[in-house]
């Protein structure tokens, strides 16, 4: 998945390098005023992480790793 197709979606790009100097992507999307939904990974494009933050709880998203995978967890959330 590139990082084009999540900001397509409205994700924001929060990437930054982190203490050990690699890369960090990191983009969110907020959906509602309860629910961010996040993506992120040290390795560049690549995004091995998906979380859904519900009220400061966060929840791991296992086997997220389309971009119609994203474009459903909007839905569920929206």
């Amino acid at each position: 998945m590139k990082k084009e197709e999540l900001l397509k979606l409205n994700f924001v790009d929060k990437s930054y390098k982190n203490s050990e100097g690699n890369d960090f992507e990191n983009f969110q999307i907020k959906i509602n005023e309860y629910t961010v939904i996040q993506t992120y990974g040290i390795q560049t494009l690549r995004f091995d992480n998906v979380d859904i933050l519900i009220h400061g709880e966060c929840i791991n998203v296992p086997n997220c790793k389309t971009i119609e995978d994203y474009k459903n967890l909007i839905k569920l959330f929206a």
